[in-house]
């Protein structure tokens, strides 16, 4: 059965991942142009490599971007043809509904490793080509592992919000603002009230550090995104 669900999946997608594929592969190929030592910078190691860095930089936004957006495709693709069913038919499956949904999991999971790979190769050519000075090194694996891991944590959020209807998507988010908003007011009325002495508390800005320092969920997307770096 999971050929089948993987099957579905791709006839689903194939169309809108093909650009993010493509995106994947060229990315890394695009931030190294045109990144070639200066020769009226003379033979300085330290200043081409700076220089490197500096250029690289402007490009690190963009592989977290690119993979969020692949993984948040792949999860909206996953539940069309569930809900176009009105999920008649994988109800109707002599399987546990959490078997179908782990097996629909996984192939949106499996799918991620083509955008893995065409982003992995592209950093593989894009490090390649370049005459690295002294005292920096390649990163080409270890960013493209990174792509996998936030396309993934990505996809995971999308894919369970997904599995019930938009109305519960947009609950899901009207709730964790209202709770998020209401628990700030709250922490800065008991605060004034009760503690003064102890400073102001932002509950939005705590949620928010905690998610993205490790060991929050988000913490794969604000790493290191540098192809190369010391």
């Amino acid at each position: 059965m999971f050929k089948q669900l993987l099957f579905v999946h791709w006839k689903g997608v194939k169309i809108g991942l093909l650009p993010f594929v493509l995106a994947a592969f060229g990315l890394p190929l695009m931030a190294v142009q045109g990144i070639t030592p200066n020769p009226e910078m003379g033979a300085s190691s330290t200043i081409q490599g700076a220089q490197m860095l500096y250029n690289l930089q402007v490009w690190v936004p963009f592989f977290p971007l690119l993979a969020t957006l692949t993984g948040v495709t792949v999860a909206l693709t996953a539940w069309n043809w569930d809900h176009r069913g009105e999920h008649v038919y994988p109800l109707s499956l002599p399987v546990a509904r959490w078997q179908y949904v782990l097996m629909k999991m996984g192939a949106g999971a499996a799918l991620l490793l083509i955008p893995f790979g065409a982003v992995w190769f592209g950093n593989l050519l894009a490090t390649a080509s370049l005459e690295i000075p002294e005292g920096l090194r390649a990163y080409p694996t270890a960013v493209a592992v990174r792509f996998l891991l936030t396309s993934l944590v990505m996809y995971a959020l999308l894919f369970a919000m997904g599995a019930g209807t938009m109305r519960t998507a947009v609950w899901i988010i009207v709730g964790f603002l209202v709770v998020t908003v209401a628990g700030g007011a709250l922490a800065d009325f008991l605060t004034e009230a009760f503690f003064p002495n102890f400073g102001s508390f932002n509950l939005m800005e705590w949620v928010v550090q905690k998610s993205l320092e490790w060991p929050g969920p988000f913490e794969v997307v604000t790493g290191s995104w540098m192809l190369i770096d010391v």
